[in-house]
Parts: structure tokens; C-alpha cells; sequence
């Protein structure tokens, strides 16, 4: 058994935007994950995993002052299951979901 796992997501998205009144609609994609494992599997031992992750999503700025506005986000991802052990290959894909709702300030 695992004791933990570390998953880092590095992306360059491509992200277009097309600004219609105080609205600012986005569509974006992109993407690569790499999966650590950070303890050890009883009787087996534990490999780093990369695999691309497709990420897309779409997206809304609000504005709602000059320099202040909301941001409402949905970003799914599509990846193939790490390989993290030497036993047996997973060929699994993975669909992760995040909806997202934030601030922004412009400088």
C-alpha cells in the first residue's frame, strides 16, 4: 500500500478571448502530469510517472470595476492512469473535473 503520493501539473494552455462588454469568454487547452510516489508499496517498488493530460475548459472574466472583476471556470482533464509500480500496466484514463469561481485584481 501506498503511504502517499505527490501530482504535479505543469500546462502551457492555449487560451483564446474575445472581450464582448464587461464579459471576457474563454476557451483554453493544453498540458503534461508527472506523479511521484512518496512511500513505498509492500514487496514492490514504486516508479515516477509522466503521462499528457489533456486539459480543456472554458472560462468567463467578469468586470466588475476598472481594475476589479470575477472569474467563473471549468477545466476537465483526460489522463491515462500513472504506472507507479513495476507490477502489471494500468491502461486506465482518468477524467478529472474542476469548477472554479475566483477574484481578480489588475494592476
Amino acid at each position: 500500500m501506498i503511504s502517499s503520493a505527490n501530482q504535479h501539473e505543469i500546462t502551457a494552455d492555449y487560451l483564446f478571448s474575445a472581450r464582448i462588454g464587461k464579459v471576457l469568454p474563454f476557451p483554453f487547452a493544453g498540458g503534461i502530469l508527472a506523479t511521484s510516489p512518496a512511500g513505498a508499496i509492500t514487496g514492490e517498488t514504486t516508479n515516477t510517472s509522466s503521462e499528457f493530460v489533456y486539459v480543456f475548459g472554458l472560462g468567463l472574466d467578469w468586470k466588475l470595476l476598472p481594475n476589479l472583476g470575477m472569474r467563473f471556470q471549468f477545466r476537465d482533464g483526460v489522463f491515462k492512469a500513472p504506472n507507479i509500480t513495476s507490477g502489471e500496466a494500468n491502461n486506465n484514463y482518468i477524467l478529472s473535473q474542476q469548477p472554479m469561481i475566483g477574484a481578480y485584481y489588475k494592476f
